[in-house]
C-alpha cells in the first residue's frame, strides 16, 4: 500500500509538472506573438516608410520630367511663334511694298491688307 501510494503521489506530482509546463509554454507562446507583433509592426513602418521615401523620389522625378516637358514644349511653341510672326511680317511688308509702289506710280491702290490670323487672340 505504502508503494501505491507513493506511485500515485508521483504521478499526481508529474501531472501537476506536465500541467505547469504546458502552462508556462502556453505563457511564452503568447508572449512570444505579442512581441511577434510588435516586431512585425516595426518592419512593417519601416517597410512602409521605405514605400512613402520611394515614392516621394519617383513623384519627384515624375515632376522634374513634367517641368522638362513643358519647357521643351514652350520653347518649340515659342519657336513656331516667330515664325508666324515672321509669316505675318512677310506679308505685311509684301502688302507695303505693292502699295508704295502703286503710288509711286500714281495707280490706286485697293488691295486690303492682309488678314491678321492673331486678332482673334486680343
Amino acid at each position: 500500500m505504502y508503494l501505491w501510494n507513493l506511485y500515485q503521489r508521483k504521478q499526481k506530482e508529474r501531472l501537476l509538472i506536465e500541467e505547469l509546463i504546458e502552462e508556462v509554454r502556453v505563457e511564452a507562446k503568447a508572449e512570444g506573438r505579442a512581441e511577434g507583433r510588435a516586431e512585425g509592426k516595426i518592419e512593417a513602418a519601416a517597410v512602409h516608410g521605405e514605400w512613402l521615401a520611394w515614392n516621394n523620389r519617383r513623384q519627384e522625378r515624375l515632376e522634374e520630367f513634367i517641368e522638362e516637358v513643358r519647357a521643351e514644349a514652350k520653347a518649340e511653341g515659342k519657336i513656331e511663334g516667330k515664325i508666324e510672326a515672321a509669316a505675318v511680317h512677310g506679308a505685311w511688308l509684301a502688302w507695303n511694298n505693292r502699295r508704295m509702289e502703286a503710288e509711286a506710280k500714281g495707280i490706286p491702290f485697293n488691295e486690303p491688307p492682309p488678314a491678321n490670323p492673331h486678332a482673334a487672340d486680343r
